[in-house]
């Protein structure tokens, strides 16, 4: 008796996600299109002022808030997206009328210090969604929010020169040019890439997966910026060596959290790296066909070695019945 009553008093499982799309959720994403498509119409054809213009974002960016914390008291996974939708939706839009707000026209800043304002002002809103509705489409928008905001901010420039060969006739040296230097915001992105894969990992961060790859894809291909040469020259030697560091260890992180998109991602790094390195440092006919054949030697002898190491598990068929004799003519039946 005692254990019947023990599991009459456990709580009920959670309810599981639904996948599907329902008629109801579809329309609510209809209604909105047409709301804001509509909006953005009447606007247009009255031609507002800019703060006008930047005022009725905001309200807007407001308004798609309201209306996804209503929709997710609804209850039900197909409300919850439609929630973390209209999020999403309002910060896109609120991002749309801080720029308004201080652009040319009203606060008339510009350039680093624009972009850096712009970006605090819409991470400040998307932080506090995400930290409500821990979805990917929230995490997205707060990580891209934080991410232009760094690079406003390490945002450098230096004085370069032409590299040799950049077309030019023979002889002529153009002067240096003042151009953006990518070192500083590549090592900044490096850093937090691998932030938000270790805040992640240990499940400081969620939805963890989404958050883990977000990562991958900053720190990987930020590496390629570090010393990056804007006339001429592209990806430098120390970018390649910090990338294909960069991918190892996110592959070996993938392996050890067991994410596999995180795996692939380390995986796609390493292969893209190797080519970049490759095509710098190999030239002429006979150099690309030698590392060619060299690189089908070793992917041949993997594919013999896999298959011996693990090979092919035989089928097996499950077992027939037997088939029940038939009586014989004269023998008694039943």
């Amino acid at each position: 008796m005692a254990a019947y009553e023990a599991r009459v008093q456990e709580p009920p499982p959670p309810a599981a996600r639904v996948r599907r799309t329902s008629p109801f959720e579809l329309a609510g994403y209809v209604g909105l299109a047409l709301a804001l498509g509509g909006t953005s119409v009447a606007l247009v054809s009255r031609a507002p002022s800019q703060g006008l213009l930047a005022v009725v974002e905001a309200v807007i960016a407001g308004g798609l808030v309201v209306a996804g914390a209503f929709a997710g008291m609804v209850g039900g996974d197909p409300f919850t997206r439609m929630r973390s939708v209209m999020w999403f939706g309002a910060i896109i839009v609120w991002a749309y009328a801080a720029g308004l707000t201080f652009g040319p026209g009203l606060a008339d800043l510009n350039g680093r210090s624009y972009v850096f304002v712009v970006a605090l002002l819409v991470a400040a809103p998307a932080i506090g969604l995400w930290w409500r509705e821990h979805r990917s489409l929230q995490a997205v928008a707060a990580v891209a929010a934080v991410f232009v905001a760094l690079m406003a901010a390490g945002y450098a420039e230096h004085v370069e020169r032409f590299a040799l060969g950049a077309g030019f006739p023979s002889g002529f040296q153009p002067p240096p040019q003042t151009v953006p230097d990518f070192t500083p915001d590549a090592i900044l992105a490096m850093l937090f890439g691998f932030a938000l894969i270790l805040l992640a990992w240990r499940d400081v961060l969620s939805p963890k997966r989404t958050i883990m790859v977000l990562g991958s894809i900053i720190a990987t291909y930020s590496a390629n910026f570090v010393s990056f040469h804007v006339l001429g020259g592209g990806q430098s030697a120390l970018g390649v060596a910090l990338a294909l560091i960069a991918s190892a260890v996110i592959l070996v992180v993938g392996e050890l959290a067991d994410v596999l998109a995180v795996r692939g991602l380390g995986i796609v790094g390493l292969l893209s790296q190797t080519v970049a390195l490759l095509t710098r440092y190999v030239h002429g006919r006979t150099g690309g066909w030698l590392v060619a054949a060299v690189g089908f030697a070793v992917l041949g002898a993997t594919v013999v070695l896999a298959g011996r190491t693990f090979p092919t598990p035989a089928i097996r068929l499950p077992p027939v019945p037997p088939t029940p004799a038939e009586p014989l003519s004269g023998e008694p039946q039943g």
